[in-house]
């Protein structure tokens, strides 16, 4: 019982120090570093204030469409909550102005790729052929412009598998588990593409799963958690 309260002791600080980490590089600009750091935490703890980091700094890296996606599933669990509880309202509407954030941010982009002019599915042919090619981070960028001249819900479920492919877990397991109201509200979802999502929610969830089954130990090995941190917990384990 005690190695168990020091495990999650050291669990809590190994989280304090990526949530510190990660908002010391959001300060700086380095938004991709501090994704990395809030991905880690989440993985950790599962924590629904590391989700909204992460999140924050994903749409910094210019990922409108998949954060408000994600936000509008994280307003479906928090909403399901119980609503006489103060805190959680003031999570639900702090997230509902995150997600009012996300949205302005698609819409600027809506209007960069009207302005762009290339047609969606050229840039989704290029996205096809990226992942072809063993290159999921650029097949997701193609198929991100694609979606922004032409939001469809295919060209949603490409992004969501390129993330998978790139193992970025966290807001693709979140989205595919409330697809339904992660997708914008216009878009329809057909009985194939409603099946192939359901194949990738489990692809993700079982991803997730062994992810989370090593949690401590996936942090432990980041650069960002401190020496005297990993020696501890390196005791505990002998």
């Amino acid at each position: 019982m005690a190695d168990h309260r020091e495990f999650q002791e050291i669990c809590l600080e190994v989280d304090n120090e990526l949530t510190t980490r990660g908002l010391s590089l959001d300060a700086q600009g380095d938004y991709r570093g501090a994704l990395r750091a809030f991905e880690a935490s989440y993985v950790l703890m599962s924590s629904e204030s590391s989700l909204v980091s992460l999140l924050g700094a994903q749409l910094k890296l210019g990922e409108p469409f998949l954060v408000a996606a994600a936000f509008r599933a994280l307003c479906e669990e928090l909403d399901g909550g119980d609503t006489r509880d103060a805190s959680l309202a003031a999570e639900l509407t702090a997230v509902q102005r995150k997600l009012d954030e996300a949205e302005a941010a698609c819409a600027a982009r809506r209007a960069l790729a009207a302005a762009d002019g290339r047609p969606a599915a050229a840039l989704y042919a290029l996205g096809l052929a990226s992942n072809q090619q063993g290159d999921p981070k650029a097949a997701y960028r193609y198929f991100a412009s694609a979606y922004a001249a032409q939001p469809a819900t295919s060209t949603f479920l490409s992004m969501l598998n390129m993330k998978l492919k790139a193992r970025a877990l966290p807001v693709a397991e979140l989205v595919l588990r409330h697809l339904d109201s992660a997708l914008e509200p216009q878009l329809a979802i057909s009985e194939a593409e409603a099946a192939m999502a359901e194949r990738k929610r489990a692809e993700a969830a079982e991803a997730m799963r062994l992810l989370r089954a090593a949690q401590l130990a996936s942090a432990l090995s980041s650069p960002l958690v401190s020496a005297p941190l990993k020696a501890r917990a390196a005791a505990l384990a002998a």
